[in-house]
């Protein structure tokens, strides 16, 4: 099943640095790149190799959300591929099947994510807007206003970021203290 681009991503706690939810349909999924990433794979997009060959079981959990993605070569040489988006049991059944040194860590990971979303803990990030085409500056004037331009797109995204990673470790500070509650 192809979907559209997700709605939505839901930051993840601080311990994970790139492990976000994206909601489609509203149901909170995780991005396969991200998840391999994760696991410490050399080419994280690997991960869809493990998909593939366990495609039957990991459907047993629900749909395999796919998505049609470009190449991620600046130039735009490649063919496009599929990216999937996994639910909570996929994720942790890809952990498992993966055999990374780090599977355990990450499986405890994807439940506290899932975990922090159930709880409400979590809060959706705007979804960033497509690049346009980039316009050429034809005269001094406008390549410096373009530059300008750039620059004050940089420092925005930068402060946006620091923010973020504050609201992440808020979230993981609040998991933690209900979690020690409840022992």
């Amino acid at each position: 099943m192809v979907d559209p681009e997700p709605e939505e991503s839901v930051a993840a706690p601080a311990r994970s640095k790139a492990l976000a939810l994206h909601e489609i349909d509203g149901e909170p999924l995780v991005l396969d790149e991200d998840l391999g990433r994760e696991l410490g794979m050399v080419r994280p997009t690997n991960i869809r190799r493990n998909i593939e060959a366990n495609r039957e079981e990991l459907e047993g959990y629900g749909d395999l959300h796919e998505v049609r993605v470009k190449s991620s070569d600046p130039l735009g040489r490649g063919r496009p591929s599929t990216a999937y988006y996994l639910n909570e049991e996929q994720a942790l059944l890809l952990c498992m099947f993966s055999g990374a040194e780090k599977a355990k860590e990450i499986r405890k990971q994807v439940i506290a994510v899932y975990q922090a979303w159930r709880k409400g803990h979590l809060r959706p990030v705007e979804k960033p807007q497509e690049p346009t085409t980039p316009s050429i500056p034809t005269d001094f004037a406008s390549a410096l206003r373009l530059a300008a331009d750039e620059h004050e797109r940089r420092l925005r995204l930068e402060a946006e970021k620091v923010v973020l990673i504050e609201e992440r470790n808020e979230a993981f500070v609040r998991v933690d203290k209900a979690e020690a509650e409840q022992r």
